[in-house]
C-alpha cells in the first residue's frame, strides 16, 4: 500500500522491530506523521495467523520433543514459511485421525505432510510438494536387489505397523506381493535377516535413521515416490495461494535444502555399520600405540580409505542413475497418459461422427420401409421390405452394440435408479421379440415366480437389454420348439432382493468349448466361413459388463443339439411405497379357468399367473380332452366359467374346438377366450361365429388376462368379441419439422400424417425461429445439425425470444420442442435438455417413439380417447 509517499506493509496492531524494516522512506520531509500511519495501517490489516496441525509421532518429518514442543523437519519449515510470508502460525501437535477431523470441522486451517488420495481431493486443496521420499527396501547380502516394483511379484515384504511404506504397499495389490506387518522395527528387521521376508520395506526418510545390526543390504526402489503437501480445506484459495508463495521461496533461497541437510539428510545405498568402524578401530589403535606397525597400519588404512572411496563414488553414481531412470519414467509415464488421452478422445469424436452420418441414412432407410409396409403389397413385394427392414434393424443394433462396448470401456455408461414394474419390462421385452419367434413357430412363454416381488428399484433399460439380448439370442438360434423366460428370486431381504432370470431354449445348443469364449468380446461360437447366424459378438460381453454393474452373474448351461440355459443374476432394492396389487373383484369368487393347449411350458406358464388371483384352474392337452373335462366338471355342478384357448394345435384348433364347445349345451356354455400369435389376422365374424368373447396375443400380458377373468365373472354382461392387436393412437397436434436432410423430411412428413398430425417442413434453424414466431404450431421436432443456424442455437433464440415476451406480458405457454437427433453418445441426450429442448429422439425414430414423444405434447383439453386399429389409420 503506497501512502502519501511510503510503501507500507500492515503488521498487526502493533509493529515489532523485526517488521519496522519493511518501511521504505521514499522522501518525505518529516517522520512525524510515520507511527500515526502506521498504526493506522496495521488495525485495519491484521497479521494472518494460520493453526496447522503437525503429526505427534512421525519423525523424523514431524514430532513432539522432550520439551512437549513440535520438532522435526515440518514445523522448522513452517516457521521459516511464517517468516519469509509475513504471517504466523501456531503449530497443533496431534494424531493424524485425530488432524483429519479437526481439518474437516474447521478446528485448524491446515494440516501438513498429507498425501494425496482421491478421496482427500473431494474435501481438500493442495499446495506445491513440500516433501519428496522414496521407497528403501533392506534385504539379506547375496540376495537379488529389489530395484523396481515389478521385482516385489511372488516376494514376501515385511512393513512396520503404522507407516506410509506399509499402507502404500497394502494399497497396491498389483504389485503381487504378499505384506506381512511387523509392530517394531526390530521384528521387521529380524524377519528380513532370518529369510522369513524377502525384504523389508520403508521410505527413504524412515530408511536413513534406521539403525540396523543384522548386516542387511539397502537400495532405493526406483518407482515408488511418495509427495507431501499442506491441505486446507476445499475452497481456500487464498490461504493455499499463501503457503506455495512462502515454500516456493523457501526453496529458490536455500532453506529448504538447509533444513532437509539438518533433518533428514542424504539417503545413503549402504549405510555405515558400527561392525565395519570397530574392524579399523583395533589397528588404528595399535598404529598409534606401536611404532613398529606404523608403516603397514597406515598402507592397509589408505588402501582401506581408497576402496571406501571407490565404494562411495559407486554409490552415488548410482544415486545419480537412479534418480535419472525415475526422472526418464516420469516422463515416459507423463507421455503414455498423454497420448491414450488423445487416442480416447480420437476414438470418441470417430464414434460420435460415424454414429451420426450411419443414423441420418439408416433413418430413412427404416422409416420408409416401415411405411411401405404398412401399404397394401403383394406377398412377393412384402417377403422383400421386410428383408431390407430386417437387414437395417440388424445393422443398427451392430451400431448400438459397439457403441455401448465403446461407452463401457471408456467408463462412460451409467445406470439410473427408478422405480419400474418387473412384469412390465419382461412383457414388453417378450413382446417386442413376439413377431420372430412366431414367425418361426417357436412357443415363448414368461414364468414368474409368485414370490418374486414386481415393484423395483433400478435401471430398467439396462436390464431390458441383457434380457432382451439372450432372448433374442435364443429366437435367432432356435429353429422349432420353445423358449421360456423364468425369474425367480434366490435372496429376499427388507430392502433387496436377487434374481435369478433363465432364458431356456430347444435351440442347437453349444459344446463346451464355445461356451468357454462365449462372452468375450468380438468372439462367437459359429465361427464358421459362411457364419450363418452373423452378429458382431458383442453382445453377451455387453450383456457380462452391465450383469457385473449390476452386481450379479452371469452363465450358461447348454447341450449339442437339445438347447441351452442362459442365466444371469441382478441385485435390486425394493420400492419403499409399491402401489398396490391389482385384483379381481369380489364377485369373481366363483370363477373357474380351463386352459387347453398343447404346449406344456405354456399352459404351466398361465396355470401360474391365474394361481396369483386364487382362481381354481385345470389344464388339458387337446380338444377332445378339454370336451370331455367341460361335460364333466358341468355334469357334477361345478361348470367352468372360462377356457383359454390355443389357437395353433394339432387336431382340433382353437376356432374349431370353440364351435365344438358352443354348439354342445353339455359343456355348461363357458366364456372363449382365444390364444394367438402375432399378426394372426382373424375376423370378428368368424370370432362371433365361433362364440369367442376376446382374442389374447401370446405371451398372455397380465393385465390382459385379469380383464378377461373380469369379463368372465359370472352374471357379467357378455360383451361383443375384442381382439387385442397394436392400435395407433390418432393426434390432432400441428407439427413444425426442422430437417436438412430430404429423405428424413419425408420419411417425418409421412409418419405424422399416420398419426393424425398436420406439418410444415423447413430446413434450418433461422426459418424455424422464424416459423414459430409467426406461431401456429404445438411443437416443434428439432433435428440438431443443420445449415446456418443448427438445432442447439435454434432452440436457444427461440427460448430468448419466448422469455422476452413474457416479460411484456400476456405471453403463451412456452412451445414443446422434441430433439429428433442423430446423435447418440452419452450427454447428447443432456446437451439436448439443456439447450432448451423438453424431450429426445434418437435417429432412426421408431413410430411408436414418435406417437408416445407427441402424445406427450397434446394439450390436455384436445386429448383423444379413441383408439383405432393400425390397418385403419395406415394410409
Amino acid at each position: 500500500m503506497r501512502i502519501l509517499g511510503f510503501q507500507i506493509r500492515a503488521t498487526g496492531p502493533s509493529v515489532p522491530a523485526r517488521r519496522a524494516g519493511r518501511l521504505v522512506w521514499l522522501g518525505l520531509p518529516t517522520l512525524a506523521a510515520l507511527p500515526l500511519a502506521i498504526g493506522t495501517l496495521a488495525a485495519s490489516e491484521p497479521v494472518r495467523r494460520l493453526r496447522i496441525g503437525v503429526q505427534r509421532d512421525s519423525a523424523p518429518l514431524a514430532f513432539v520433543n522432550t520439551a512437549g514442543q513440535p520438532d522435526g523437519f515440518t514445523p522448522a519449515l513452517l516457521q521459516e514459511a511464517a517468516r519469509i510470508g509475513g504471517f504466523e502460525v501456531e503449530l497443533v501437535p496431534g494424531w493424524w485421525r485425530n488432524l483429519l477431523s479437526d481439518l474437516a470441522d474447521r478446528k485448524i486451517d491446515v494440516l501438513a505432510d498429507t498425501v494425496i488420495t482421491p478421496e482427500r481431493k473431494q474435501t481438500m486443496d493442495f499446495s506445491i510438494v513440500h516433501t519428496t521420499t522414496s521407497g528403501v527396501v533392506y534385504f539379506r547380502p547375496g540376495a537379488t536387489p529389489l530395484r523396481r516394483t515389478e521385482d516385489f511379484r511372488g516376494r514376501r515384504l515385511a512393513g512396520l505397523g503404522g507407516t506410509i511404506a506399509l499402507g502404500h504397499a497394502l494399497s497396491h495389490p498389483e504389485w503381487g506381493a504378499t505384506v506381512v506387518r511387523y509392530d517394531s522395527l526390530k521384528e521387521v528387521l529380524d524377519a528380513t535377516a532370518r529369510g522369513d521376508c524377502d525384504g523389508a520395506i520403508f521410505t527413504s526418510i524412515l530408511g536413513a535413521k534406521v539403525s540396523d545390526t543384522t548386516g542387511l543390504r539397502k537400495i532405493l526402489v526406483e518407482d515408488i515416490v511418495h509427495s507431501y503437501h499442506l491441505a486446507v480445506p476445499k475452497g481456500d484459495s487464498e490461504t493455499l495461494a499463501l503457503l506455495n508463495e512462502a515454500l516456493a521461496r523457501l526453496k529458490h533461497n536455500g532453506t529448504y535444502d538447509r533444513l532437509f541437510a539438518r533433518w533428514i539428510g542424504p539417503i545413503e545405498p549402504r549405510p555405515v555399520r558400527w561392525t565395519g568402524i570397530l574392524t579399523y578401530a583395533i589397528p588404528a589403535t595399535l598404529l598409534i600405540l606401536g611404532l613398529a606397525g606404523v608403516i603397514a597400519w597406515q598402507r592397509r588404512m589408505l588402501a582401506t580409505v581408497g576402496r571406501h572411496a571407490a565404494a562411495l563414488r559407486q554409490s552415488r553414481q548410482e544415486l545419480e542413475d537412479t534418480n535419472e531412470k525415475l526422472e526418464e519414467a516420469i516422463a515416459r509415464a507423463n507421455h503414455m497418459a498423454l497420448s491414450a488421452e488423445l487416442a480416447n478422445s480420437a476414438k470418441s469424436t470417430f464414434l460420435a461422427t460415424m454414429s451420426h452420418e450411419i443414423r441420418t441414412p439408416m433413418n430413412g432407410v427404416i422409416g420408409m420401409t416401415g411405411l411401405l409396409l404398412d401399404t397394401p403389397l403383394t406377398a412377393e413385394q412384402r417377403t422383400l421390405a421386410n428383408t431390407v427392414r430386417q437387414s437395417a434393424e440388424s445393422l443398427l443394433t451392430i451400431i448400438n452394440d459397439i457403441l455401448d462396448f465403446s461407452k463401457i470401456e471408456a467408463g462412460q455408461l451409467k445406470f439410473e435408479a427408478n422405480p419400474f414394474d418387473l412384469r412390465e419390462v419382461i412383457e414388453g421385452c417378450l413382446a417386442s421379440i413376439a413377431e420372430r419367434a412366431h414367425s418361426r413357430n417357436l412357443e415363448l412363454v414368461c414364468r414368474i415366480a409368485e414370490d418374486v416381488p414386481l415393484h423395483l428399484v433400478g435401471d430398467a433399460v439396462r436390464f431390458n437389454q441383457v434380457l432382451l439380448n439372450l432372448a433374442g439370442n435364443a429366437v435367432k438360434f432356435t429353429h422349432h420348439g420353445e423358449i421360456v423366460v423364468a425369474v425367480s428370486q434366490t435372496f429376499l431381504g427388507a430392502r433387496r432382493v436377487r434374481l435369478r432370470i433363465e432364458v431356456r431354449d430347444t435351440g442347437i445348443g453349444l459344446s463346451p468349448e464355445q461356451q468357454a469364449i462365449l462372452f468375450r468380446p468380438f468372439v462367437q461360437a459359429d465361427r464358421s466361413t459362411a457364419r450363418k447366424y452373423g452378429g458382431t459378438g458383442l453382445g453377451l460381453a455387453i450383456s457380462r459388463q452391465l450383469v457385473e454393474r449390476m452386481q450379479g452373474e452371469i452363465g450358461v448351461e447348454s447341450t449339442p443339439g437339445v438347447g441351452s440355459t442362459f442365466w444371469f443374476t441382478a441385485d435390486f432394492p425394493l420400492q419403499e411405497s409399491p402401489p398396490p396389487t391389482t385384483a379381481l373383484p369380489a364377485a369373481s369368487a366363483g370363477t373357474r379357468a380351463l386352459v387347453v393347449d398343447d404346449n406344456a411350458s405354456s399352459r404351466d406358464a398361465l396355470l401360474a399367473q391365474l394361481r396369483t388371483w386364487q382362481v381354481p384352474a385345470a389344464a388339458s392337452a387337446d380338444g377332445a380332452a378339454a370336451v370331455a373335462e367341460l361335460r364333466r366338471a358341468a355334469s357334477t355342478g361345478e361348470p367352468y366359467s372360462v377356457v383359454f384357448l390355443d389357437q395353433l394345435m394339432p387336431g382340433l384348433d382353437g376356432l374349431e374346438l370353440a364351435r365344438a364347445i358352443k354348439d354342445a349345451p353339455s359343456c355348461g356354455q363357458p366364456r372363449l377366450v382365444l390364444l394367438t400369435s402375432l399378426g394372426q389376422n382373424l375376423e370378428r365374424t368368424e370370432l362371433d361365429l365361433a362364440g369367442v368373447g376376446r382374442c389374447l396375443v401370446k405371451p398372455v400380458r397380465h393385465s390382459h388376462l385379469l380383464e378377461a377373468l373380469r369379463d368372465a365373472t359370472p352374471g357379467a354382461k357378455p360383451s361383443p368379441a375384442v381382439i387385442e392387436q397394436p392400435t395407433t393412437r390418432q393426434l390432432d397436434l400441428n407439427v413444425l419439422v426442422a430437417e436438412d436432410n430430404p429423405v428424413n423430411q419425408n420419411v417425418t412428413r409421412m409418419q405424422l400424417r399416420k398419426l393424425g398430425c398436420r406439418c410444415v417442413v423447413v430446413e434450418n434453424g433461422a426459418a424455424a425461429l422464424a416459423a414459430v414466431q409467426r406461431g401456429g404450431y404445438d411443437v416443434v421436432l428439432m433435428d440438431g445439425q443443420m445449415p446456418e443456424v443448427d438445432g442447439f442455437e435454434a432452440t436457444r433464440r427461440i427460448r430468448a425470444w419466448e422469455q422476452e415476451r413474457s416479460h411484456r406480458g400476456g405471453a403463451p405457454a412456452p412451445i414443446r420442442i422434441i430433439a429428433m437427433t442423430a446423435n447418440a453418445m452419452i450427454g447428447d441426450r443432456e446437451e439436448c435438455l439443456a439447450a432448451g429442448m423438453d424431450d429426445y429422439l434418437s435417429k432412426p425414430v421408431r413410430p411408436a417413439e414418435l406417437a408416445a414423444a407427441l402424445a406427450r405434447s397434446v394439450p390436455p383439453a384436445r386429448e383423444r380417447s379413441a383408439l383405432q386399429p393400425a390397418a385403419v389409420a395406415a394410409e
